[in-house]
C-alpha cells in the first residue's frame, strides 16, 4: 500500500513539473507570496473612501522588508481605500527614485483561519504552493519618481482577506485588504456597527 501511495505522490509531482514546464515561451512565471504560503492578516486599518484612517482592527501587519535602512526614502505604500470594501479599492504608492517595480495581489487568511499548503490525493499528501497571485498589475516595469494610484476591481473574487505587494530594488512592501459583501462575510471580532444597514 505504501508503494502505491508513493507512486501516486510521484505521479502528482511529475504532473506539477510538467504543468510548469509547459508554459508558453511568453507566459510569465506565476508570482507568489513569500514562502509560498497564504499570508496571515492579523488586523487592518479601516479607511474611508478618501483614504483617511477611521479605526484599527487587531494588530495590522502592513510592513516594509528592506535591505536598506531608510526605506521611506525609496518606496512608500499607503493604506488601501476604502478598506474594507465590497469590491473596488485604490492603492497608492510613491517612488523616490527611478525603479523597476512589480505589483501583485494574493489571497490571505484571517487571524483564526487555518493556513495549509498540504493537498491530499487518495492516501498521499503533497505540497501545494499557496499564496498564488490572483492579480498582477505590472511586472518589472520601469517607473519614474512620483506618486501613483492603482485601482483594483475585485468584484470577481470571493469575499475575504487579500494582501497587495509592491517589490522593487530589494524592497518588499505590503498592505492588507478585506472584502465584505454580506453580513456573514464579517470576520469574528470585527466591528459590525461600521456598516449600518448597508449589508444584506
Amino acid at each position: 500500500m505504501k508503494t502505491q501511495s508513493g507512486l501516486i505522490a510521484l505521479l502528482l509531482f511529475c504532473c506539477f513539473l510538467i504543468f510548469f514546464a509547459c508554459r508558453g515561451p511568453n507566459q510569465p512565471e506565476p508570482l507568489y507570496a513569500p514562502n509560498f504560503q497564504k499570508p496571515r492578516v492579523t488586523g487592518i486599518v479601516l479607511t474611508d473612501t478618501e483614504g483617511n484612517a477611521v479605526m484599527v482592527w487587531g494588530n495590522p501587519n502592513g510592513k516594509v522588508v528592506a535591505d536598506k535602512d531608510k526605506t521611506g526614502d525609496f518606496l512608500r505604500m499607503y493604506l488601501p481605500y476604502p478598506n474594507p470594501t465590497n469590491g473596488s479599492v485604490f492603492i497608492e504608492y510613491v517612488l523616490r527614485t527611478p525603479s523597476e517595480i512589480t505589483m501583485w495581489i494574493v489571497p490571505a487568511v484571517g487571524p483564526n483561519q487555518e493556513r495549509t499548503n498540504i493537498g491530499h490525493f487518495g492516501n498521499a499528501d503533497f505540497f501545494s504552493p499557496g499564496g498564488v497571485a490572483i492579480k498582477v498589475f505590472f511586472r518589472e516595469e520601469q517607473r519614474s519618481p512620483g506618486g501613483y494610484r492603482v485601482h483594483w476591481d475585485a468584484s470577481e473574487v470571493p469575499a475575504g482577506f487579500y494582501r497587495a505587494y509592491i517589490k522593487t530594488d530589494g524592497l518588499l512592501v505590503w498592505q492588507d485588504i478585506l472584502i465584505i459583501r454580506k453580513k456573514s462575510d464579517i470576520p469574528p471580532g470585527f466591528p459590525r456597527n461600521i456598516f449600518g444597514e448597508g449589508l444584506p
